[in-house]
């Protein structure tokens, strides 16, 4: 009997490392052409203070997705919430909002510390609301898209008899990664479109 237990958690245990294994791999590869898109973007994008905003937007935007996803997981497995997109509980409505919130108010905040950052070394920079509106629009646009794929992949995977631990906070670094790095450029591009320009 007790072979039997010991057996069946051993199982258990290589599962969850055969699944996280599967899924790091991946993010590592995903990572390499998220480095290789960013180098190219380098070349369009050669503003010092707009280049300082990348690295804490894409730690910023982890961040917020990953603590909701994780409480996203968490509920599934306490059963406070349903797996289900449509008609769920009040939890996952508050978690959700409360993540929207967030969304909106730390890009400004971020874009005010590199734009005082920038100011203070002397650091070739754009405006003060341009910056913001950047960090604004990059965060935003790319938070509620990964807000949704988190909220996907949690329910998809706790569906299917999987931990949702193992798959979610791999697949959204990598798949986040490159998400901020295009939906910036998108940001600038359009700015730029519409005759706003980043204007030094």
């Amino acid at each position: 009997m007790i072979k039997m237990r010991k057996h069946g958690r051993l199982k258990i245990i290589l599962s969850y490392i055969r699944a996280s294994i599967l899924v790091l791999v991946f993010s590592v590869i995903i990572e390499i052409i998220a480095g290789s898109i960013l180098g190219e973007i380098f070349t369009t994008i050669y503003i010092p203070g707009v280049l300082i905003l990348i690295p804490p937007m894409m730690e910023l935007r982890g961040n917020i997705s990953s603590i909701f996803a994780a409480k996203l997981c968490t509920a599934l497995h306490l059963g406070t919430i349903k797996a289900s997109i449509r008609n769920n509980t009040k939890k996952f409505k508050e978690d959700f909002y409360s993540s929207i919130i967030i969304l909106l108010i730390m890009p400004f905040i971020l874009g005010l510390i590199v734009w005082i950052f920038c100011l203070i070394f002397n650091i070739s920079n754009i405006g003060l609301l341009f910056l913001i509106l950047i960090a604004l629009l990059t965060g935003l646009i790319s938070g509620l898209i990964m807000t949704f794929i988190s909220i996907i992949i949690s329910i998809f995977t706790f569906k299917y008899g999987l931990n949702p631990d193992s798959f979610v906070v791999p697949i959204l670094g990598f798949v986040g990664d490159i998400l901020t790095i295009i939906t910036l450029f998108l940001v600038i591009a359009f700015l730029e479109f519409i005759g706003l320009g980043l204007i030094i």
